[in-house]
């Protein structure tokens, strides 16, 4: 790993445990047994960080998008779950990923990168949900937008659940959350295209 890299999943860490207010260079450069002068050059202050957390995101975001694409050309509402199901595991592995998704909740965080962001992934999500809606894998009575809205708003809460209650099942936990989202917009029969995708995820399925 890169001294720059390093450096952010500190501050990643960091902003997690102690929220965006309280976290410190001197905090940050204590983790990585280095002095604040030593961050100062590849981050001046610590609002230099979020910009690079918030791209981290919106790399998850369109890698998973186009991930589920591929695996599921052809079933959407297959897509639309790998889609989340892919960035949910981007998400618990890649702690600047995390910290992007938590920093969404603080409401001292700055947020124009995040807003950035944040727009990324509600397009990404309502470009998948109207390819569903198309196939009849979704219901249309309710808008494309409005249900990325709502998915958006459950699974950052999701997300949030995860970082700040840890659990022994915590990825099985995220998974069912999405699923009772998915019912929730009229995906139907969610366990056994969750097995479909999990599987697909895992490489366990020729496609």
């Amino acid at each position: 790993m890169d001294t720059r890299s390093a450096i952010l999943d500190a501050a990643a860490a960091e902003m997690i445990q102690q929220g965006y207010a309280a976290a410190s260079m001197s905090s940050i450069a204590a983790r990585l047994g280095q002095t604040k002068g030593a961050l100062a050059h590849h981050f001046p202050a610590k609002r230099d960080f979020i910009a690079s957390l918030a791209a981290a995101l919106e790399e998850a975001v369109n890698a998973s998008a186009e991930l589920a694409r591929r695996l599921f050309p052809d079933r959407s509402g297959h897509a639309l779950l790998a889609f989340l199901l892919g960035l949910a595991d981007w998400t618990a592995r890649d702690p600047q990923v995390a910290a992007a998704t938590y920093l969404f909740t603080d409401r001292a965080a700055p947020d124009d990168d995040l807003g950035r962001a944040a727009a990324t992934f509600l397009a990404r999500l309502e470009e998948l949900i109207v390819q569903a809606q198309d196939a009849g894998a979704l219901d249309r009575s309710v808008s494309a937008a409005e249900i990325a809205e709502y998915i958006f708003a459950t699974n950052l809460g999701t997300a949030y659940v995860s970082l700040r209650m840890p659990a022994p099942d915590r990825r099985h936990r995220r998974r069912r959350f999405l699923l009772l989202t998915l019912g929730a917009v009229g995906l139907e029969d969610t366990p056994a295209v969750a097995q479909e995708v999990v599987a697909a995820l895992a490489g366990d399925t020729p496609l």
